[in-house]
């Protein structure tokens, strides 16, 4: 009898240890990021150039094209003390090739998706407005020597 009830406790144990395992991995398909990975590598940028020299200010922004992807490109952010950060310029709500971000003009440190005006943040690629509720996808930034290697 005992045995008996120690065996049942046992298989209660792992049918409902088996039954939240499953149901936990239900849920990362909702949380799953929906910009996938994808190889990323863009030769390196010196800052000094006249063509990035937007990237000499803080907050200062450079989008590089025709990158990331569907071809939406990538923009760099100088989030100071010497930090750039880089993300794919494809909303994370409306992911399709004709829907991009880009830095607006009359806000510092944000970008704005071109169609469903969801306002993304530029320190950490969060949004800040709009239906878009994942940060922008972010790629890794090596800076040294005044050049910006942008990788994964």
């Amino acid at each position: 009898m005992i045995l008996q009830l120690k065996e049942s406790k046992i298989v209660r144990f792992y049918l409902i240890s088996t039954f939240s395992l499953l149901l936990l991995s239900g849920c990362d398909a909702e949380n799953e990021h929906p910009i996938p990975n994808i190889p990323i590598y863009i030769d390196p940028i010196y800052i000094y150039n006249a063509e990035y020299t937007s990237l000499l200010n803080v907050y200062g922004t450079y989008v590089v094209e025709n990158e990331g992807y569907l071809g939406n490109g990538i923009l760099i952010v100088n989030v100071g003390n010497n930090e750039f950060k880089a993300y794919d310029c494809t909303c994370t709500h409306e992911v399709q090739d004709s829907c991009w971000v880009r830095p607006t003009e009359t806000m510092i440190n944000s970008a704005v998706c071109r169609c469903c005006g969801s306002n993304f943040e530029l320190t950490y690629g969060t949004p800040s407005s709009g239906d878009a509720h994942f940060p922008l996808k972010s790629y890794k930034v090596a800076f040294g020597n005044s050049t910006i290697r942008v990788y994964n």
